[in-house]
């Protein structure tokens, strides 16, 4: 998560805002921006979104993922229609009943299934 922490903080400061002045904008405690941009806890999925939403980039450049603007063809995801653009190890992976790969659409879900048809 070391290029979520990195990313957001540079964001951040690109924008010339505090991490006091984000947290009040999207509604989140302060503590909680310096964690992320410390690598001291994860982002939640559903917050990913607003905050991409509130620096105008993809949930995908927010984590890292995105790095050089590349749209992969990886499909859609089944929750949220959003296409696919990373994938990664499951760590959950140990239960022999568990998909070993997961699969991570631009709004963030983490799916075991996405839909493998094409892309527009």
């Amino acid at each position: 998560m070391a290029v979520a922490s990195s990313r957001l903080r540079e964001l951040r400061e690109e924008d010339g805002l505090s991490a006091a002045e984000i947290a009040r904008r999207v509604d989140v405690d302060a503590n909680s921006i310096s964690r992320w941009e410390n690598d001291r806890g994860q982002i939640p999925d559903w917050r990913k979104q607003q905050l991409a939403e509130f620096f105008g980039v993809s949930v995908a450049f927010l984590m890292g993922w995105d790095t050089e603007g590349l749209m992969m063809n990886l499909g859609r995801c089944p929750m949220c229609e959003a296409p696919i653009v990373a994938r990664e190890d499951n760590p959950d992976a140990r239960d022999p009943y568990v998909p070993a790969t997961m699969w991570i659409c631009e709004r963030g879900c983490r799916v075991t299934q996405p839909d493998f048809a094409e892309v527009p």
